[in-house]
Parts: C-alpha cells; structure tokens; sequence
C-alpha cells in the first residue's frame, strides 16, 4: 500500500511513498522538489501518521533519523492530492472499539451504557498514578507538590526543541497571509473564513445548532442519575466532593459514593464544584456529543490537519476558577495544537459562575519558566514556579478585557491552547452551570506519555 503525503509547506506536490519502507524507516525527512524544504514523515504506528515542516518532530540528542530525500522515480511519482484525504490516521474508536481495548465491567441501572476509554490521557505519562483534569478543562487549581524542585535536573527528562515554524498556521506571523491562501485553495466558505479569521485574531469562535437539546437531556439525565444509580460504574471517579474528614475535598469512585448516606450524598451533589471525567466512557448520549462529526470536521478546519477527540469533562456547577492556559497543563507538540470545546448544557444564568476568556490573550508567549514544555508545566512545577505563573496570569487578565460566555443551551465555545480563560465568580451557588468540555488533539500531538515525573496530580 502507498502513501500519499502532502508537502506541508506549499500544499502544492504529494509525496508518494510506499509505506513498508517508511515503516521500516520509522522517519523519512523528504524534500519538496517545489518548493524545496523538507517535510519530516513519521510513523509512530501503522495506522497512525504525523506529517510535519523539518525539524517540527521532537528528537532528543540521542534520537537517529533515518533520512531520505525525494528523488528519481519517488519524486517522479508525485500526485496533486488534496492534503487531508489520503493520510492514513486513526480515527477516534467507536463504542465498540473502546469498550473492547478498554472493557469496564459492571453497569449502572440508570440507562446509561458502557463502553471503556479509547485514548491516551493527557495526564497518563510515566510515573503520574492518576488523570485528575480540573475546572474549565484542566487542574491548574490544584496544590503544587511540595516535593517537586522548580527546576528538573538537565538529563532527568528529554530535552524538547521548537522552531516557530512548527506552531499551527494560526500562531505564525502571516497567519491572516495563510489564510488568504487557505480561503482560495481549499474553496472555504465565508462561514468558515470568518470563523478562522477570528480564531486567528481572538483565539475563540462560538458555533450552535450542533447538538440536539434532545442529546444533551439525555446526557444531563444520565448524569443526574448517577447519585441514584443502584449499582455503580466500575472505573468512575468523582472529583472534589466535600465527603472526607471535617468536610474537605477528595475523589471518591462511584461504588463508594453509592455507600454514603443519601441525605449527606445528595447534600455534597448539590453544595459543591464537584465533576467527572470520561462520562463519554459511561452515557451513549456523552458518547454522541463526543464523536459528533460536524465538531470533529469543525476542530480539523481550525487545525488544518486531522483532529480527533481525546477527553471529556463533566459539570454541574460553576468552577470560580483563576484565569489560565490549557497549554499549563496539557503536554502538546509541537505546541498549540490543542483546541477545547466548552458546550452549553442549559441556558447558563450571568449569577451561576459563567465561563470568563480574554480575547487576544492567546497571542502571549508561553510563561518563560516552561523553558522546557511539554515537559516542564504546572504538572511538573514545583511550588516557587506554580506560584509564579499565577501572578502570570493575572498580570496578563489586566492587560485584556474580560468577556463571558453568557450561552444559550447548545452554544459551543471553542479555544486555543494559550487563550485565558477560567470560571467566573459565583454570585447564586444555588444555581447550576451544566457544562460538557471536550478537548481535540491532531493525532500524535498529545504527548503526556512522553513527559516524565514526579507530578502534581
């Protein structure tokens, strides 16, 4: 079987190469006989294929490339092909699939079905014990470890190198330049244009009319039934729930959560910020919304490459976090290729804790203590560092207006990676904030498994 791979840098040849010997190879850096550079091929498996500008994959010193350059009949064979239809990637499993790679046994009586987690957590790298993802998409709110120094001995982790040609076409200098070209090449639509423009300029855009009110009821009672259920869902956690001793917060599973009294349950369920990951593992409505097409096909738009879903997490209420950044606690390379969705699961009141952002904000450099990112973030920072990007952060929420996503049911706010954002204060904690979060990688790019600890959660 052949590869056909587009040049990434002049979308204008495809390099055609047969892909047993780029198996064999592991990494090919061919050269565009159009425009001349090189795009690095790696396969990482035979069904998984990153394409990428030279010098975008991330190699330690120690790392040996094999290299072949496009010439003769390779070069001979080059195809104008369309560059998102012929890569061989892999798309996000099915229910079936997950559940098979990733079996759950046991099953609530609630209704809702179960299927295990087909993909990589951002938070599963060596040494990490558990996936702990927070408020509004992450965990930067969580404690620093005590134990962990600022600064990470030079040869106890892999030494990371980007060039500002490896970011997304959105965060290079002549992105609006990009998209010019974009618009006309790939006949996008004015829709999509604006939509990309203002990615590009704000870091967000807000789309509706994607999910069915009739999906998220069904996801929303699904979720509302777990306090109830009368069995519980092996594997799922509960986060945040003022249930340990004198009242502070702990993660407790759902069998155990299902054994405290009902009137003290009920009573955590409905006094505190508590939320689960993963309810796509567990709701074939949550499942739906996490594999809906028009998201995914919108997430690859933004992109420019192939984009799969890779974690969900769930809320009731609002979170009243601190503004941050996903790429403080994700581990993405090259960075910035990372996009959240935020969705709507009721009418959001302004007195509930709305969503804050700061337009604009994305355009900062990342926090200069991250000299080492992937690997060096809130993960893996110690207290000095921790407490230095919070003042970061709010340095950073004075130079931008605050917005707040005041969104009808169904309305998705979708981010960048460096785009400020965060939980409102919470002015009625009576009332709800029902909200789904989903966060997109192109295939590849989540490299938490390549990151070393110890970490913060």
């Amino acid at each position: 079987m052949d590869l056909r791979i587009y040049c990434s840098w002049c979308n204008d040849h495809a390099f055609k190469i047969d892909k047993a010997t780029a198996v064999l190879a592991g990494m090919m850096v061919l050269t565009c006989p159009g425009c001349r550079r090189d795009t690095r091929v790696s396969l990482r498996s035979s069904l998984e294929v990153s394409v990428l500008p030279s010098e975008q994959m991330p190699l330690s010193q120690d790392d040996e490339v094999a290299k072949e350059t496009v010439s003769g009949s390779l070069a001979d064979s080059l195809e104008g092909l369309h560059p998102l239809e012929h890569l061989d990637y892999e798309p996000p499993p099915t229910v079936h699939d997950r559940k098979q790679r990733f079996p759950i046994a046991g099953a609530a009586a609630t209704g809702v079905a179960v299927a295990g987690k087909g993909r990589t957590s951002f938070s599963s790298g060596p040494g990490s014990s558990s996936a702990t993802p927070a408020s509004d998409g992450d965990d930067s709110s969580r404690l620093p470890n005590s134990r962990i120094p600022d600064a990470l001995a030079p040869d106890s982790a892999k030494k990371w190198t980007c060039n500002p040609v490896q970011l997304p076409w959105y965060d290079q200098s002549n992105a609006l330049e990009l998209l010019e070209r974009r618009r006309i090449k790939e006949k996008l639509s004015d829709e999509e244009y604006k939509l990309l423009r203002q990615w590009a300029t704000d870091g967000y855009c807000v789309v509706s009319g994607i999910i069915q009110d009739s999906t998220i009821d069904s996801m929303m009672a699904d979720f509302e039934n777990l306090w109830t259920a009368d069995r519980p869902f092996d594997g799922l956690q509960f986060f945040d729930l003022p249930l340990g001793p004198s009242g502070s917060l702990m993660t407790m599973c759902h069998a155990e959560l299902l054994k405290v009294d009902k009137t003290r349950r009920l009573a955590a369920r409905d006094n505190s910020n508590w939320r689960i990951n993963h309810f796509d593992a567990y709701s074939a409505a949550a499942n739906s919304i996490f594999e809906n097409s028009e998201l995914t096909r919108l997430t690859s738009l933004i992109f420019g490459c192939p984009s799969v879903p890779d974690s969900t997490l769930s809320f009731m209420y609002g979170s009243a976090q601190d503004a941050h950044q996903d790429t403080a606690v994700f581990h993405v390379f090259p960075p910035n290729y990372i996009i959240g969705a935020w969705i709507a699961c009721e009418d959001i009141s302004p007195d509930s804790g709305p969503l804050m952002f700061y337009p604009g904000s994305h355009l900062e450099p990342i926090f200069e203590k991250f000299d080492n990112y992937p690997q060096t973030n809130l993960r893996t920072a110690g207290p000095q560092v921790f407490q230095e990007y919070k003042a970061y952060m709010e340095r950073l929420t004075r130079k931008y207006d605050r917005h707040l996503f005041i969104a009808k049911k169904g309305e998705i706010l979708l981010w960048h990676g460096m785009l400020l954002h965060g939980g409102c204060e919470i002015k009625n904690p009576k009332l709800t904030r029902k909200s789904y979060v989903i966060h997109y990688f192109p295939p590849g790019m989540n490299v938490g498994n390549d990151v070393v600890g110890p970490f913060n959660w």
